[in-house]
């Protein structure tokens, strides 16, 4: 299975008219990532979290040269930067954004995830999500989470969680009908490690903020609802972003407004 963050180069490649586009603002927090084009299309992303540790130094010839170039020399340039999976995610999210303004018919924005936790008897949630735990422990189904840092995971929940490492969660994946995936595994490419061990019969929905991503892209893999995130203020997101604010920060401030797309 192709990685996505590959198949969203070779989409941006075949597209002349978006490689030409110029980054005209872009921010880095150790949270998210945070991306304009032209001035008018915004787009977000998860910073990868090993990305952030990197020598201060290691960017300097990519910044250097950092006066609003365009998507191509992005792409032709990913080796200056430790961040270009997040810059890329971003960018991709950019597209996606445009795709919600311009397919208004296909978004959802009532909470589609509630229907799928009432009709599923065993979840995997893939990436721990505080919110999302909450409303499984009060659901009678058998649930577990799979999370690469087991450290983020607090002491009452560890006894459902699995380290990503850890190969038991594939074998519970066999009987799963519902994945819940943080679209951070898009950025941190672990996303296409994650697809062929679930069951064709189960139902896999992609959340977060970077799971926004480019629609005909997402569409060859097995991924059937996007809830995402549509900048609802670019002028609120670029506040909180370059303070280091998190995700639920940005939909308590309504910078971002969830957003639910049907794609199988």
């Amino acid at each position: 299975m192709k990685d996505i963050l590959q198949a969203y180069e070779e989409y941006f490649f075949s597209h002349e008219n978006l490689l030409q586009y110029k980054i005209t603002y872009l921010a880095i927090s150790p949270t998210f990532t945070l991306i304009s084009l032209n001035h008018t299309w915004w787009g977000i992303a998860l910073t990868n979290q090993g990305d952030t540790h990197c020598n201060e130094n290691e960017n300097k010839n990519f910044f250097k040269h950092f006066k609003q170039p365009t998507v191509k020399w992005i792409l032709q340039n990913k080796h200056l930067t430790h961040f270009y999976n997040s810059i890329l995610g971003a960018l991709a999210n950019g597209i996606f954004q445009q795709w919600v303004k311009e397919n208004p018919t296909s978004v959802k924005y009532e909470d589609l995830l509630d229907y799928y936790l009432q009709h599923s008897s065993s979840i995997l949630l893939f990436g721990y999500f505080k919110n999302f735990v909450s409303l499984l422990e009060k659901l009678p189904v058998e649930w577990y989470v799979i999370e690469k840092n087991l450290n983020v995971v607090p002491p009452t929940h560890l006894q459902r969680a699995i380290a990503f490492d850890d190969d038991r969660w594939k074998k519970l994946a066999q009987r799963s009908q519902l994945n819940i995936i943080t679209g951070s595994t898009i950025i941190n490419q672990t996303l296409t490690n994650i697809l062929p061990h679930v069951p064709a019969s189960s139902t896999n929905i992609l959340t977060g903020p970077s799971a926004g991503g480019i629609i005909p892209v997402l569409r060859n893999y097995p991924i059937h609802v996007i809830a995402g995130a549509f900048i609802h203020s670019s002028r609120l997101a670029k506040k909180i972003i370059s303070l280091g604010g998190s995700a639920h920060t940005l939909f308590q401030l309504k910078a971002l407004k969830k957003v639910y797309i049907k794609l199988q």
